[in-house]
Formats: C-alpha cells, structure tokens, sequence
C-alpha cells in the first residue's frame, strides 16, 4: 500500500522505534519526535553561539599576549659583543632582571587562566541536553529504511535527492561514513560497500583541513575498510556456508598477504554501477506498495495514524490511501 503522507509525517513513521527495541516512554527520544528534533534545532543555535563567544574570549586573550610581546620587541642582538653592549646600561639591567622576576611568572600564570569558562559550562549543559547513541541508532535505522523501502539511489541521497525531490542538504563525508558503518555492522556489505565509495569520492568540504585537526581525519583507514567490505560482499554469496566471523577473518587474511590492495581500491572507485546495483531483495509486498508497485484503485480513504509511535498517541497525522 502507498501512502501519500506529508514528509515529516514519513518521517516519524519510519524513524519510529524498532518493534524488537527496547522503549524506556519516560525518555525522550529525538529520533521519534518531530517536536524534539525542533528543540535540537535550538540547542544546535545555542552552542554555535557559545562557541563563538568561547572563541572570542580566546582570540582577545591571545590578542593581549601579543600586545605584550610587540612592545617588548627590539633589534636582535646577534653577537656576545652586541649583548655585552647593551647590558653595560645599568638601566637595561634592571629592567631586564625586573621583567624575569615580576611579569613573565605573571604572564605565565595569565597563560594557565581558563578564558570562557562561563561559555564551557553552557556547552557542557548543552550537551547534556544533546541526543544519545539510541538516538544515533534510530536515526541510522531511518535513514537505511528510507533507502530499502523506496529502492533509492544512494548517490541521490547523499546529494539531497529523495524521489525526485530536492532538499538542498547534501550528506557530508563524516554523515556517508556513519551510513557505510552502521550498514557493515548489521552485515549489509553491498550498502556498506555503496556508502564507503560515495564517502572516497566526495570532494572535500571547504577548509577540511580544519575539520580533520578538529574532528580526527575522516577517511583514515577507509580505503582498507572499502576493500574489505567489497571482498565480504562477493565472498558472503559465493561461500554461503561460512559464518560471518570466518568470512571476516579470510578476508583480513587477503588483504594481509595482497601488495595491491591500493591498486584494487582504485580500480573499484572507477566504477559507478555497483554503487547503484547492490542488492535490495523485496522480502514483503508492503515494500513494493511502498515503491508505487501496485496498480492504483479509486475505492479509497484517509485515515490517522495514532499507533506506530507513542509520538502519535499526541500528535496523530493523517494517512491518504492512493493504491492498495
């Protein structure tokens, strides 16, 4: 059956929490709430703006040091004789022994003083306000059923692209990664495989060098992990009676023995049909009702929906049957 939902109605369908999880309802679960995700928007506003005033602080700290430092400046003295010269003033001798002795303690003390520590204190409140890894998890699992459901092209979504309709967000190398990674836990290597070379190929964002000194480098050890991923994808089909576990470890013993593991990996990022081609088994008829597969009827109706989350039990949306 198709429905035809408003978009964030779709959204906390499928991004509702798994039927075998287990639901604490007295949590508040982001991931399940289009209201809370609303609240993440303004707590999101809130450590930028923090951020900000925590860097500023930084910047007029540092700027106060070099205001120091430039009046202390003076014309190198590059030999003993020069030096000797200049220390025959008895004032440059004091003032040299005053400096020693009185600012630069004092200056070092001013160094170790922690600058924005009202803004820290915000951010970490903030933060505790910030979503969990269930969060995290649930919003993985949405995304991989949006993608499953309505046979999505991976390469469209990570351009912002979602049954041809544009939402002007593309997906980041660290948000491809996190999609590659969580499909290779739960042992989808062909979606794995899809996400980790979209992620190889993506250009860098502007000004990545900064991302990688802040966040950690983004594609250390991804190569590897893409040519696992492509030699578990093939070796899952063609040696079914393995366990996940010894197909693992043959794959390591292959990529431990190859010399040419950079010239496979290379040869993979040239092609482009297997990131679109990887395989989506239709297991129950509503995915095909979910891909417009059915033919359209007129005999239909609208309904809301108040069961799928504990979310809808407030907030129910209305469905409109457009095939069954």
């Amino acid at each position: 059956m198709k429905l035809h939902v408003s978009f964030l109605g779709l959204l906390i369908f499928l991004f509702g929490p798994c039927v075998n999880c287990k639901i604490n309802y007295f949590a508040e679960y982001y991931s399940s709430s289009i209201v809370g995700l609303v609240k993440l928007l303004d707590i999101e506003n809130q450590f930028v703006l923090r951020m900000k005033e925590y860097a500023e602080a930084q910047e007029q700290k540092l700027a106060t040091l070099k205001t120091y430092l430039k009046i202390l400046e003076r014309e190198r003295l590059q030999s003993t004789k020069e030096q000797k010269q200049y220390l025959s003033s008895p004032l440059h001798k004091f003032s040299l022994i005053r400096r020693l002795r009185q600012d630069w303690p004092t200056l070092q003390n001013y160094t170790k003083q922690e600058v924005g520590a009202e803004q820290l204190q915000a951010m970490t409140e903030l933060l505790a306000k910030a979503p969990d890894e269930d969060d995290l998890q649930e919003m993985l699992k949405g995304i991989d059923r949006i993608e499953y459901f309505y046979d999505l092209n991976p390469i469209d979504m990570s351009l912002g692209r979602l049954q041809d309709r544009e939402f002007g967000q593309t997906l980041s190398i660290r948000d491809c990664l996190a999609l590659a990674q969580f499909k290779y836990e739960k042992k989808d290597y062909g979606g794995a495989f899809a996400w980790y070379s979209i992620a190889l190929k993506r250009e860098r964002e502007p000004k990545s060098f900064t991302y990688d000194k802040l966040l950690g480098r983004a594609l250390d050890g991804v190569r590897e992990q893409f040519a696992r991923t492509r030699l578990l994808k093939v070796m899952t089909k063609e040696e079914p009676l393995l366990s996940d576990t010894q197909l693992r470890a043959e794959v390591d013993k292959i990529l431990n023995r190859s010399a040419l593991v950079e010239h496979f990996v290379n040869d993979l990022l040239e092609r482009d049909d297997e990131i679109v081609s990887h395989n989506k088994q239709l297991q129950e008829p509503y995915y095909l009702g979910c891909r417009g597969g059915y033919p359209k009827r007129t005999n239909l109706h609208c309904r809301y929906n108040t069961t799928t989350t504990p979310f809808l039990r407030l907030a129910p949306f209305k469905m409109e049957e457009v095939s069954l």
